[in-house]
Order: C-alpha cells, then sequence, then structure tokens
C-alpha cells in the first residue's frame, strides 16, 4: 500500500462582522466602558456603544454609529527636519616635535640606556656603544648638550722630608 499524501490546509480569509447592537437587558451585571471587553451576555456596554463580536472569543465595546464617539486615531510620529550642518573651524593644534618611533618600544632619556635594539635615544642624542652589555643614549655630535665631566680629584702634593738634627 503507499502511504497517504499530506494535503496542507488552505487557509481561510476571516469574515469582517459587522457590530450588531445588543440591546440592554435589565439583567445586566455590569456596564462595560467604551473599548472595553464585553465578553459575557450578563455584561451591557455604556450608553451610545454597541458590543462587537470580534471573534468567537472576544467581544468589545465600540462606539454605536452616529454618537460621535470614536476611537482614538494614532498621529504618526512627525519626521525630523533636517538640520544643515554647520560648519566648525578647524582648531590650530601646534606641532610637537615626535622622537622618530619606528619600530621603538620605547625613546630613551639623554644619559639613560639604550640596551635594547628596541629602545630609541630621544632627539638629538645617539646611542652609543660602550660594551656587549652596556650602551648609552648621548649627545650627537654638534647638538651642544655635553655630559657633565666629573672634576678629577687633586693629587696629594709630595712634602720633602725635612732633616731631622742627629741628636
Amino acid at each position: 500500500p503507499t502511504p497517504p499524501v499530506p494535503v496542507p490546509p488552505v487557509p481561510v480569509p476571516p469574515v469582517p462582522v459587522p457590530p450588531v447592537p445588543v440591546p440592554p437587558t435589565t439583567g445586566c451585571s455590569r456596564t462595560i466602558p467604551m473599548w472595553g471587553a464585553c465578553t459575557s451576555a450578563m455584561h451591557c456596554c455604556t450608553q451610545g456603544a454597541v458590543c462587537d463580536r470580534q471573534s468567537q472569543w472576544y467581544s468589545q465595546c465600540i462606539p454605536a454609529a452616529g454618537n460621535g464617539n470614536t476611537p482614538p486615531v494614532p498621529t504618526p510620529p512627525t519626521p525630523p527636519v533636517p538640520v544643515p550642518p554647520v560648519p566648525v573651524p578647524p582648531v590650530p593644534v601646534p606641532p610637537v616635535p615626535v622622537p622618530p618611533t619606528t619600530g621603538c618600544s620605547r625613546t630613551i632619556p639623554m644619559w639613560g640606556a639604550c640596551t635594547s635594539a628596541m629602545h630609541c635615544c630621544t632627539q638629538g642624542a645617539v646611542c652609543d656603544r660602550q660594551s656587549q652589555w652596556y650602551s648609552q643614549c648621548i649627545p650627537a655630535a654638534g647638538n651642544g648638550n655635553t655630559p657633565p665631566v666629573p672634576t678629577p680629584p687633586t693629587p696629594p702634593v709630595p712634602v720633602p722630608p725635612v732633616p731631622v738634627p742627629p741628636v
């Protein structure tokens, strides 16, 4: 036997039901305000409204025809008015001298140790390799920035021996 072929359901468009005025009965247990749900036969809409059955599960009190009481209409938002951009003059920024940093991870000040290839001396200085273990940033030739020169200690002046007379 062959299996049954499923048949998709065919959608049925909803049929609008015009509101039918329901005359108030004397057996109203509650009066429903405009736009309220009037789901029970024992609930009656306020004067000037009729109960509109919207589906088998929901009914709503709506204005009766010609009473001038209409539902609130949402106001569409007003689109923003485009504001032309106001030209702002550029703020002048004074140039700041920047030491060369291509490949530099750190800029070393004058007289500092520049022991790594990734450390660069400040502008106006060069890295002087003094040994395989130490390099130092020193003034570049001709920049007038020279290191402090230590004053050597004054050597003692030899005092000639004083002859001592024999006793």
